[in-house]
């Protein structure tokens, strides 16, 4: 490439239009173009193509030159008709040369079987489900170029992960037989272009479907809904003997037609289904007691990961082969019992998003759980699940409030009782700094799981109160010298490799911070990884005590910039804004109001 100098404003001149510039005025396009079938299409060139291509771009940036190097000294005068020419002649060719270029790019002579596999990374590096606003992979591929069309046509595995969802603001069944009959298509054309490939399906379906919210009467259905239910319920349950994966968010009477119509043909429908993801109003169907949990899951040989959220006791599981569950029960007791049923759960994550008065268990189960997480959003759970279990595997340990606003919770003596109990060797905790009262619970706490190597601690808390991620926690994170010689350091976590804090904190936290990061920078187990989230005050809070800001906390960075700790600091309160700003909506306030 040869840097060329812009005929632009800087050589434009400002005096006189004196002198004629003796430039040849030949017709602006002269050298060839490549071929309409070399640029329309990103197939591999001919040798004849890349020789001529190659030949156009060597004379093109000799002449690009030349013609700078001409107009360059004529650059005091008024444009002319000759400049202007020369303007139009240089574009012409700089657009020419592009044009060639992309002749000779090196993507043009990748096999078909290369761009397979570029393809397919690309599709399993997009988000499943899509987030809104993203356009599936072999739909943005096949726009490319005819070739490229090709190939996403002819590979099944692009189109093995498909992303539908309704349009939101449906009004009538007439609206929504239409985006449905759109959606079933879809799914129609990804289940015939993607062979005998396994299907990851993610679907969203409108409150529409819901017919008991719209009907009285439980089992009366329109016409224009009975279409609709037959249409989109049809093509789901034909790929059902494909799914590996489903993602679907809708109301129970969608799941109970599926079920309806897939247990009428065979009593396997699900052969293939590894994953589900559902998000259902299930535990409506519990309430009243009428009926009894749904059985569309329950036979699939192959399930072993489900995530039903609020609605887990409205389904049978195979609960036997279960690897990992996520759901919400009212009771730990359930929870407890959903252990019984499934020795083979590896990682349970429970949402206790509802209070309950339940009886203390008699006798704490004994499981092989690895992975617990457990946000609850009422007094006296968090001691109940403790007390409830034994968990010698269990590696990874993360418990949350939903609320941060209920106030202190925990139980650190039965904290300690289930570390006892469980004889288990933690390597990652994640806690809530507003369940405790002081930092001296936080630090018993602490003090009992010397192996945790990743620890993460939030705190939500009000700022009329004293912070529990404070300097006497910084202070005992700190490692020092030994007390005595063979002796190890009194210091907590001695083997944390990785930390987290998320929270409001005050201004002087830096002066604690970054002595103890210094502290772990280095060692036999240094920490490696260190993340700060400054979060806003309550809004509530008006007191005049500075807070940690994001230009404070920097200092930690260029403070420990010549250790390999890594360093992550985001701010999310909102900036105040500048002195233009200000300005800009003083003014605009200012401004009368113009009727429409």
């Amino acid at each position: 490439d040869i840097t060329l100098t812009p005929l632009g404003e800087d050589m434009q001149p400002e005096t006189s239009n004196e002198g004629d510039l003796a430039l040849d005025q030949g017709p602006v396009s002269r050298y060839p173009r490549p071929s309409a079938n070399a640029l329309s299409s990103l197939a591999i060139p001919t040798d004849f193509e890349k020789q001529k291509s190659q030949d156009a771009i060597k004379s093109i940036e000799v002449y690009l030159g030349e013609l700078s190097e001409r107009v360059a000294p004529f650059s005091y005068l008024r444009p002319n008709a000759e400049l202007t020419h020369c303007y139009k002649e240089r574009k012409s060719a700089l657009r020419l040369l592009e044009e060639h270029r992309a002749v000779l790019a090196p993507i043009r002579v990748l096999s078909d079987d290369a761009l397979n596999d570029i393809f397919t990374a690309y599709v399993d590096a997009q988000p499943h489900p899509l987030p809104r606003g993203y356009r599936p992979a072999p739909l943005v591929l096949s726009w490319v170029c005819r070739r490229w069309r090709a190939i996403s046509a002819t590979t099944p595995l692009l189109w093995s992960r498909v992303s539908l969802r309704f349009v939101d603001n449906l009004r009538t069944p007439r609206a929504a037989v239409t985006s449905s009959v759109a959606c079933a298509n879809m799914l129609g054309h990804y289940q015939s272009r993607s062979a005998a490939c396994p299907l990851h399906v993610a679907i969203k379906t409108p409150d529409l479907f819901d017919l008991e919210s719209i009907y009285d009467q439980q089992d009366a259905i329109g016409k224009f809904e009975l279409d609709m239910l037959r249409l989109y319920i049809g093509t789901l349950a034909g790929a059902a003997e494909r799914l590996k994966t489903l993602d679907i968010a809708c109301p129970t009477s969608v799941l109970e037609k599926i079920y309806e119509l897939l247990s009428a043909r065979s009593p396997d429908f699900f052969p293939s289904l590894e994953r589900i993801t559902i998000e259902s109003d299930a535990w409506w169907r519990m309430i009243g007691g009428s009926r009894g949990p749904l059985q569309l899951f329950s036979v699939a040989p192959k399930l072993r990961h489900a995530d039903v959220g609020r609605g887990a006791d409205g389904f049978v599981l195979p609960w036997a082969q279960l690897e990992s569950w996520r759901g919400s029960f009212p009771s730990i007791a359930q929870f407890v019992d959903l252990l019984h049923r499934a020795p083979n759960l590896v990682r349970g994550t429970l949402l206790a998003d509802r209070a309950s008065s339940e009886p203390q268990a008699r006798a704490p189960v004994r499981h092989g759980l690895r992975a617990l997480e457990f946000t609850s959003c009422s007094d006296g759970q968090f001691e109940k699940l403790l007390d409830s279990l034994a968990l010698p595997a269990l590696v990874d340990l993360r418990l949350y409030l939903s609320h941060a606003e209920l106030g202190p919770t925990w139980p650190p003596r039965a904290f300690a009782r289930f570390m006892q109990r469980s004889a288990c060797t933690l390597h990652t905790l994640a806690l809530d700094a507003d369940f405790f009262h002081s930092t001296a619970a936080l630090v018993e706490v602490l003090g009992g799981v010397p192996s945790v190597v990743a620890l993460e601690c939030s705190e939500r808390g009000s700022p009329l109160y004293a912070c529990v991620i404070s300097s006497a926690l910084l202070e005992r994170l700190t490692l020092g010298p030994a007390t005595a010689p063979g002796l190890p350091s009194t210091a907590l976590l001695p083997n944390l490799k990785s930390l987290r804090f998320m929270g409001s904190f005050w201004e002087e936290v830096p002066d604690t911070l970054v002595p103890m990061l210094e502290s772990r920078a280095s060692g036999a187990a240094p920490l490696q990884s260190f993340y700060l989230r400054l979060d806003p005050w309550p809004a509530s809070y008006k007191g005049g005590r500075p807070a940690l800001g994001g230009e404070s906390a920097d200092v930690v960075k260029t403070a420990l910039v010549h250790t390999a700790l890594e360093i992550e600091i985001v701010d999310t309160r909102p900036k105040a804004p500048t002195f233009l700003e200000n300005l800009f909506r003083s003014k605009t306030s200012r401004m009368p109001h113009r009727p429409v």
